[in-house]
């Protein structure tokens, strides 16, 4: 598959660190969480000091309850949260169409 000279120049800029997020060729969303909306899940996963996965799978798959196990993980959480969804709580992925971006 040949890559146009535009993609090309995108994935040379992520793979830099230049320009992460929306122009990142493999970009297809953001995830909102109660810190607010990410283009990227390990931005966040930085400021937090989890795993970025623990953030795609809060948003994605935001019908599953938190457990104590999650406690343990994430030190932001409290008993409170116990029982309650993640998307209950502001977890949630928002899916975009890729022929909008530029």
């Amino acid at each position: 598959m040949k890559r146009s000279e535009e993609s090309k120049k995108r994935m040379s800029e992520a793979r830099s660190g230049i320009s992460p997020g929306e122009k990142h060729p493999n970009f297809n969303g953001y995830f909102h969480t109660p810190y607010g909306r990410f283009c990227a899940a390990t931005t966040l996963a930085k400021q937090l000091g989890i795993g970025y996965w623990n953030i795609i799978n809060r948003c994605k798959q935001n019908e599953k309850t938190i457990t104590e196990k999650d406690l343990k993980i994430d030190n932001t959480l409290n008993e409170t949260y116990i029982g309650k969804t993640w998307k209950d709580c502001g977890w949630w992925f928002e899916p975009v169409d890729k022929t909008n971006i530029q």
